[in-house]
């Protein structure tokens, strides 16, 4: 038996593709990896992944990867951030699963492997040009790729980087990386070169190489503040929505919600909407952040709780049962995070499993 959910987040596949399009035509000639890991950063992975026309797939962890095949992906799947063993280089040939080397230490593991013979293990080599994270600083990567390139069991398909920047136009930090990595490539020329991240597919054109990989963009979020053309024309995958439970009447001088951090000054109708931290909606969220109701946003008001929160819908007409839009079609996750102080990435990744996901297919 089933009931109307109180909280769902809508998937359209019409806007995944929309916005695969709209990456392939900023790309220009350069291939394209799709970014999928944290369940395609919380829109799920295994419902948009039949509908992904791309030369790779890329994921964080190897039950990710592991799940992608056992679900029937066979395309190129690449592993972004592996711990080398033997394990896991078993388990990349069963699954042909293309390894990432990010540190000495790594490359160094590898090497000492006793590794199967046959078919070379494809391999990309993470620099690390000034992220400062996972990386092989670009000072020494002559070395790493000399040592690499004399193994047969080995096939250096790429080196990549990561921006740490994009984002930010004005940022010096993007130009510096980028002639780091300008100065490897013509050091090897014929290896290729994986770099822009969806900022940077859609604002370094120089950054693009032979390889982009697209993460927030195919979700139809917009990676920077800035805007062009093609960032105006994507379009969310994941709406979030939850029923409007109640609607109460809030004398003044009464309070609303936990710890009484909202009052009102006057009679005020509040909706009760039935969404909460317990489904991912950012329990920091202050009394303003934007609640769409029949195409008008009304502020949030109060603190949000586990299943609850609460909207000063004034005057309007909204009624129980109507449906409140909480960040996609008509109200940008971007926009609703600056009220949380967080990043509309953690917004998607953070939905709780009693998020019925809902695919729109037309």
């Amino acid at each position: 038996m089933t009931t109307d959910p109180i909280t769902w987040a809508e998937i359209s596949i019409p806007a995944l593709k929309n916005n695969l399009g709209i990456i392939r035509k900023a790309a220009g000639n350069a291939k394209i990896i799709l970014v999928l890991k944290a369940d395609a950063y919380g829109h799920g992975a295994l419902d948009l992944v039949e509908h992904l026309d791309a030369d790779a797939l890329a994921v964080a962890r190897i039950d990710e990867a592991i799940t992608l095949r056992n679900h029937g992906y066979h395309g190129r799947l690449l592993l972004l951030s592996p711990l080398i063993n033997d394990q896991l280089i078993q388990i990349s040939q069963q699954l042909k699963i293309d390894l990432v080397l990010h540190s000495q230490a790594a490359a160094n593991h590898l090497l000492s492997m006793q590794l199967p013979t046959g078919k070379p293990i494809p391999v990309w080599v993470k620099i690390d040009s000034g992220m400062h994270r996972l990386g092989i600083l670009a000072e020494q990567a002559d070395g790493v790729l000399s040592q690499l390139s004399r193994n047969p069991n080995l096939h250096v398909v790429s080196v990549m980087s990561h921006f740490a920047s994009a984002d930010d136009l004005e940022s010096n930090q993007t130009t510096e990386q980028l002639a780091k990595i300008n100065a490897l490539h013509k050091k090897h020329p014929s290896l290729d070169v994986c770099f822009a991240n969806s900022a940077g597919i859609f604002f370094h054109p120089a950054a693009h190489f032979e390889w982009i990989r697209a993460g927030l963009a195919l979700y139809g979020i917009n990676p920077s503040n800035h805007q062009n053309e093609l960032t105006q024309k994507l379009i969310p995958v994941m709406t979030l929505k939850a029923r409007v439970l109640d609607i109460k009447l809030i004398n003044a001088g009464e309070s609303v919600g936990y710890n009484a951090r909202w009052t009102a000054h006057k009679p005020t109708r509040i909706a009760v909407i039935g969404i909460g931290y317990g489904d991912g909606f950012p329990r920091h969220a202050v009394s303003g952040t934007p609640i769409l109701i029949h195409g008008v946003e009304y502020p949030l008001v109060g603190t949000v709780s586990m299943d609850l929160i609460t909207v000063n819908i004034g005057d309007a007409d909204v009624q129980v049962n109507d449906i409140a839009t909480l960040w996609g079609e008509g109200l940008s996750a971007r926009k609703v995070a600056k009220f949380a102080e967080t990043i509309a990435y953690e917004l998607t990744t953070r939905l709780s499993q009693r998020v019925k996901r809902v695919i729109i297919n037309n």
